[in-house]
């Protein structure tokens, strides 16, 4: 069989316009990820902010507020309640009816955690965060209830979530992996971070206005200091689009691994030998390839002679010529072929595009930053490469305007941002990017126990931990070796070891913290929040807003993801109970 336009020219006009991606940066880009922490970096009780000093972290609050947190707290330390509470708010509805219900909540949860149902009760509460020497990231916490909806039931049933797994092995006889033909689980689904499932495009577009005027806020109440916008990309478009996109871009590495010297992402390379070896593996007829020809052409060209992941990535796309080729056929035997997007997949690419970059003008108009939140592992793939590689060659040339987000409880993170980094580096943008622990944890080993593959998260909390820290220090480390403004992390993290071991890696790289910022939610974590505020660090909170009817789902849903972190919140009552206490003067 002869495939038409495969040749060495083909293929080496590809890669010329990709020449510019090289593999120059990564000898040492995050190389200390191999090795263990410095033992300077692990004895990192460095003088830094008191997170014991109530008066400092609790003195703008009200005795009313400090009881209605403490209160709180109380009540979620029990997982009953946490486990009833839409059965428990919807009886209490019922009894008080909605004015007194919507009063109810302003007194408890929504008071607690969401910051006002609009910009005129937004502003007061942001201009007060502001005076304590804290900034606002603003999410609209409007989402729907999937777990009912014929979409849920539908992406439950036809949702296939690939691996974001960046370091592939082909060994076929090993155990099972996450791979693009895996079925998440109801309650993958049901009990995930907030996930917008599509209904159709008027409510992309609805979603987009109010993300638009999200923006709009968090600019208009910055008074021209950094502002920060969060975002969902399933709010945009299709989540089985999403799905399927993700399925091709791990499909395209799976191919990189099959036809690369060694299948890792960062170490492994194309050349003429491996890509014949790989070329039988797929049952390629190499003959039609002119594979000498084309290597044979670059050396000509005094181009490398051997091809980059990041090079194959760029050249290697759903809807580009070398794509459609490969993908009939099939990867591995135990692999389907690689998905062809179809023109309507096309166009819900265009439609997605549009909504996204229609944000990033506006964000990048205003001054305000573009956070995009991680979301379920098989999403990713799509999230990344949208916000990565579509949206930060775009905005982030000049100043970080899109940020991405990593969750350090994957397994693959430390893969993970070193090719964003290298991405980075050879396209010239500024670096932005959020990292978080990952609010996923027991739906990935509920589905990884399911479907019988390796769990993609870390075991434990102690592994976990070490992954944050090392990814950040990494991150820091970048940051004193390139470019200064070049990489810009937000730590957001409620852990107050980890606040710490950034602060100490600050001193001892001699970070500045213009390129640090801290971020923790609303209603959560003040004494770490307030006592950084006031040490001029660059902190922020989270803030949710919407009325109170928009906010119960992401209340709910918050409660839950937080479950475990808010029944061990046992420091943060005995403060809570210190400062009340300290007032009271008992």
């Amino acid at each position: 069989m002869r495939w038409p336009g495969l040749h060495g020219g083909f293929i080496l006009r590809i890669l010329k316009r990709n020449r510019n991606v090289t593999r120059k940066a990564h000898p040492t880009l995050l190389s200390h990820l191999s090795r263990p922490l410095s033992t300077s970096s692990a004895l990192y009780a460095t003088k830094g902010p008191d997170f014991d000093d109530t008066s400092l972290s609790y003195g703008g609050k009200s005795m009313r507020q400090l009881l209605r947190a403490f209160l709180v707290y109380q009540l979620f330390s029990f997982n009953s309640i946490v486990d009833s509470s839409e059965r428990l708010l919807k009886v209490a509805k019922k009894i008080l009816g909605q004015s007194l219900f919507r009063k109810l909540m302003k007194w408890t949860i929504y008071g607690q955690f969401v910051a006002g149902e609009d910009l005129k009760t937004l502003q007061p509460a942001m201009k007060h965060l502001q005076s304590r020497g804290v900034r606002s990231i603003l999410d609209y916490a409007v989402e729907d209830d999937v777990q009912n909806s014929e979409v849920y039931m539908e992406v439950r049933h036809k949702a296939k979530p690939p691996s974001d797994t960046p370091h592939v092995t082909t060994d076929e006889d090993r155990s099972p992996q996450f791979s693009v033909s895996t079925t998440p689980g109801k309650a993958t689904v049901t009990s995930s971070a907030r996930t917008y499932f599509y209904q159709d495009e008027h409510k992309c577009d609805e979603n987009m206005e109010n993300f638009i005027k999200c923006i709009k806020i968090a600019a208009d109440a910055s008074d021209g200091e950094d502002a920060f916008a969060a975002i969902k990309l399933t709010g945009l478009g299709r989540t089985e689009f999403l799905l399927r996109l993700s399925e091709a871009l791990v499909g395209s590495e799976k191919v990189f691994s099959i036809l690369a010297d060694k299948p890792d992402l960062l170490e492994g390379v194309i050349t003429s030998d491996s890509f014949l070896r790989g070329a039988e593996r797929m049952k390629i007829d190499s003959r039609e390839l002119h594979v000498p020809q084309l290597f044979d052409n670059l050396r000509a060209k005094g181009q490398s002679d051997s091809i980059s992941f990041l090079q194959w990535y760029h050249s290697f796309q759903p809807g580009k010529e070398l794509y459609r080729i490969l993908s009939t056929k099939k990867f591995s035997s135990s692999q389907p072929k690689l998905p062809v997007m179809s023109d309507n997949e096309k166009d819900q690419m265009k439609s997605v595009m549009r909504r996204v970059e229609s944000l990033a003008d506006v964000a990048q108009e205003r001054g305000v930053r573009l956070m995009v939140d991680a979301e379920q592992t098989y999403y990713q793939p799509a999230i990344r490469h949208i916000t990565v590689h579509r949206l930060m060659p775009k905005y982030n040339m000049q100043s970080p305007v899109v940020y991405n987000t990593q969750q350090c409880y994957l397994k693959n993170v430390d893969t993970s941002v070193a090719l964003d980094l290298l991405t980075s580096e050879t396209s010239g943008f500024h670096y932005g990017v959020k990292l978080v622990r990952g609010a996923y944890m027991e739906q990935e080993n509920m589905l990884a126990v399911n479907k019988g593959y390796d769990s993609p998260i870390w075991r434990n909390k102690s592994e976990t931990d070490l992954s944050y820290h090392k990814v950040l220090e990494g991150l820091m480390e970048r940051m004193v070796t390139t470019d200064r403004g070049k990489v810009n992390v937000m730590v957001a993290t409620h852990n107050e070891e980890s606040i710490k071991f950034a602060i100490s890696k600050m001193k001892e790289l001699k970070v500045g913290k213009e390129n640090i910022a801290f971020g923790q939610l609303l209603g959560m974590c003040d004494h770490v929040t307030f006592s950084l505020g006031h040490h001029g660090y660059n902190v922020y909170k989270y803030m949710p807003y919407g009325s109170v009817e928009e906010a119960l789902p992401y209340l709910l849903r918050r409660a839950n993801e937080n479950k475990g972190m808010l029944a061990g919140a046992v420091r943060e009552r005995e403060l809570l109970w210190k400062e009340i206490r300290r007032r009271f003067k008992m």
